[in-house]
């Protein structure tokens, strides 16, 4: 499976305006600073990818 862009709006610590993330084919990495919202990105994508989760 390959994920070229993600969009986050309203989920936990994202607001509206949200956060718009682009990825290319190969490895990529998420890298900020503490409590800036890499979790919450992954959190959020997981419930996209993993439909088995509840």
């Amino acid at each position: 499976m390959y994920i070229s862009k993600v969009m986050i709006r309203n989920f936990r610590i994202f607001d509206y305006v949200g956060i718009t993330a682009s990825f290319k084919k190969g490895i990529n990495a998420i890298i900020s600073g503490s409590n800036c919202g890499k979790g919450e990105s992954f959190d959020a994508t997981l419930l996209i990818v993993d439909n088995t989760k509840s």
